[in-house]
């Protein structure tokens, strides 16, 4: 049964794999009709296995955790959860083994521990790694181990972590049986807004929900750091869920994280949190500054145009220092058409005589290009193989009518083709210019103008082509290119810019420099560069697309990009806290407010989001990722309760739409369990209070069963939301 919050999220029961994991056997038989239909079979039959997850999980098959792993913060009132890539992993094993029938119920429970359930109430029990062999038997006395038979010697050589449990605490703090029927789900979102890694995702992932809410503290408080806890996903295979109460349990860790639980911040207060979000990507100098007026006026003014000071080693050995200026301005930098060709980073150096200060930005843009063309093999061979063909072609068509020529008018067409070239490139040069007048009617074309006519009839291969529009994307781009200077996104900042399009020739125009060593290459490449910034910009917004289909014959034609390409820069524990951040843009167009294509959402670092859209911005709106929404309650007078309910009824006339908000007066009081710890809850039983308050409040049909999904949707606090104008309407 699927249950949505409409327009962002739909819940499912569960997704069984088609066969979980474990040995099978298959016995062949054959009927014969002619024989009245008697049966023969293979008596030697043959088997196979379905591996999978068992006693550990790799870091790819976990999403994203809630809390974040190392954050800080009011957890108090929200169970921890995991979420998992693949959608079917709860299901592909089952509670005891040997038992090939289709899993009811999750293999795993995400259990939640703190220093009081350690020894002496002091620390959380710690995690140890072994082989499985010291998990399913254990040699310290008291110790026991899961069951799981008909293991292999390999496998039982393989490491694993585990944590031992006194059997009181964990027949306290672990999911009944009937509990876990409700604490796992699958969840199915859209991706479309996210970091590319999330964007590739199917949207289909699994959700482990744990039972017990944190410690809470009111803190924090002088030298606190606030409640550590630690959560747990543990392996229930093989496990006894009920009867042992004496000794320890030995169980195997399948993933493990910690936080600290004090009222601090959480999503939007973090988002808050930035300041003053319209800020631009430049250094700042105090209005108090001291120094020379004049002086402090041109620091200013250097600033405010994105540029920053870095030391510069001259090769004569002096040391000065030298403006530089990435592709990510505070200011708009018209885009033009023509130009000017360089055929070094040399060329491009710009040095301002008043103040004896050089500009680097362009050069260091060109030098860039170069290396990273070079760093790619496949790439600068590419990229030479093809100039080489251009190259040929141009020597046969000129050097063809050059003979006409010769014929025509009877002079001799001897000499070497150096010569021949050299007289031509001489003309070529002389056209650029401008001292040579353009040919008469009849006249053979100059040769610039033949390598542009060249460059235009044929086509630059594909993967040059795509290696170079990732790169007008930044892809591979070290970061210092990106911000000179830290100090331009500090922690907790986020900073707009515009992409600075001369910035961008020059490191194509240093790309495609690679591999080239003769006069008439450069003429080649002074054509493909301007072909290629046209051709490359023009594709800019076919690089985030998802891979085809199977069986699919074409892409989507996309329209192109617009300038100026804009976008922000996101420094803040939320992105290394939230995986599948969601990041949403808008613009004006004639007083509507319309969708901004997303050109690229990466994460830099590890809370560094970059975020590149089509058009001028008029809104950013940045969303918790409706995969990662965490389950939570209210906590008033000493007892957790849910003041709300979702309608998971389907729409009729009149009726509740699917997702709806029930308002209850008064609160639910969430149960807890009545024999073990006060922030253990009694999911169960909580269950069957969420289904009759549905029942009478009409949003549930009476004929559905209350699911795993269901019980999601009840649980789950609704995913923030928050919004930041850029531009008023126009």
């Amino acid at each position: 049964m699927a249950a949505p919050i409409p327009g962002t999220i739909r819940f499912h029961q569960k997704c069984e794999p088609p066969l979980q994991g474990g040995k099978y056997s298959v016995e062949l038989r054959q009927r014969v009709r002619e024989l009245a239909n008697q049966e023969f079979s293979n008596a030697g039959g043959f088997s196979f296995t379905v591996g999978g997850p068992r006693f550990s999980l790799a870091p790819a098959d976990i999403y994203c955790v809630y809390p974040p792993d190392g954050a800080a913060g009011d957890f108090a009132d929200s169970l921890p959860h995991v979420v998992l890539t693949r959608r079917t992993i709860p299901w592909e094993r089952n509670l005891q083994p040997g038992n090939n029938a289709m899993p009811d119920r999750p293999w795993m429970a995400l259990l939640l521990l703190s220093a009081e359930d350690g020894v002496d109430g002091k620390e959380i029990p710690p995690i140890v790694p072994r082989n499985v062999s010291d998990l399913i038997a254990p040699k310290e006395a008291g110790v026991t181990g899961p069951t799981i038979p008909n293991l292999e010697d390999y496998e039982k050589k393989d490491p694993c972590n585990t944590v031992d449990l006194d059997a009181k605490l964990f027949r306290r703090i672990a999911p009944r049986a009937a509990d876990l029927e409700y604490l796992a789900h699958v969840r199915e979102v859209n991706t479309d807004n996210k970091e590319t890694l999330s964007f590739l995702a199917d949207g289909w992932f699994s959700v482990v929900v744990g039972n017990r809410f944190p410690k809470r503290q009111e803190g924090p408080q002088a030298d606190d750091p606030g409640v550590e806890s630690k959560a747990i996903l543990v392996s229930l295979e093989g496990v006894p869920l009920e009867g042992q109460t004496a000794g320890s349990l030995r169980l195997a860790v399948l993933a493990s994280w910690t936080f600290r639980c004090y009222r601090k911040i959480e999503f939007s207060a973090s988002v808050k949190a930035l300041g003053d979000p319209l800020q631009t990507l430049r250094l700042t100098l105090p209005d108090n500054a001291s120094g020379a007026p004049e002086a402090v006026q041109y620091v200013r003014a250097a600033f405010s145009q994105g540029y920053v000071p870095l030391n510069h080693n001259t090769r004569i050995g002096d040391t000065t220092f030298s403006w530089y200026r990435g592709p990510l301005t505070p200011m708009q930098i018209e885009r033009r058409y023509d130009y000017e060709f360089a055929a070094a980073p040399d060329g491009l150096v710009r040095y301002d005589y008043r103040k004896g200060l050089m500009d680097v930005g362009y050069a260091a843009a060109s030098q860039l290009g170069r290396l990273l063309g070079l760093q790619d093999l496949a790439f600068a061979q590419t990229l030479s193989a093809w100039r080489t063909q251009v190259q040929t072609q141009l020597k046969a068509q000129l050097r063809k009518e050059q003979l006409q020529r010769s014929i025509n008018s009877g002079a001799s067409a001897e000499g070497s083709e150096s010569e021949f070239l050299e007289t031509v490139l001489k003309d070529a040069l002389e056209a650029r210019t401008g001292n040579q007048a353009a040919p008469a009617n009849g006249e053979v074309q100059p040769f610039n103008t033949r390598v542009e006519q060249a460059v235009s009839a044929q086509s630059p291969p594909l993967a040059v082509r795509q290696w170079l529009t990732r790169r007008v994307l930044f892809y591979g781009v070290p970061f210092p290119y990106l911000v000179g200077d830290p100090r331009m996104l500090p922690v907790d900042s986020m900073r707009f810019f515009r992409l600075d399009p001369e910035w961008i020739k020059c490191l194509l125009e240093g790309a495609c420099s690679v591999g080239r060593s003769t006069s008439e290459e450069q003429l080649v490449d002074e054509k493909l560069r301007g072909g290629f910034f046209d051709i490359v910009m023009e594709k800019c917004d076919s690089v985030r697309q998802r891979p085809p289909e199977d069986g699919a014959l074409a892409t989507k034609e996309t329209p192109g990009v617009t300038w100026p390409l804009e976008g922000f820069l996101l420094r803040s524990p939320i992105v290394e806290g939230w995986q599948g951040l969601e990041m949403e843009a808008s613009y004006w167009s004639e007083k509507k407010e319309m969708p901004a294509t997303a050109l690229r959402i990466d994460r830099l670092g590890p809370d560094i989001l970059l975020c590149i859209f089509n058009g001028p911005l008029a809104k950013i709106v940045i969303r918790q990722p409706p995969e990662g929404m965490h389950f939570g309650a209210a906590y008033e007078k000493g007892k957790y309760c849910k003041n709300i309910l979702r309608s998971v009824k389907e729409l009729q006339d009149g009726g509740r739409a699917p997702g709806d908000q029930i308002n209850l007066d008064p609160a639910i009081a969430i149960p807890t369990r009545k024999d073990g710890d006060p922030r253990v809850i009694d999911v169960e039983e909580l269950a069957k209070i969420f289904r009759d308050a549905l029942l009478a409040k009409g949003g549930i049909d009476s004929g559905k069963p209350f699911t795993s999904a269901v019980f999601g949707v009840q649980m789950t606090e609704s995913p923030a939301r928050v919004e930041i104008t850029v531009r008023d309407r126009p």
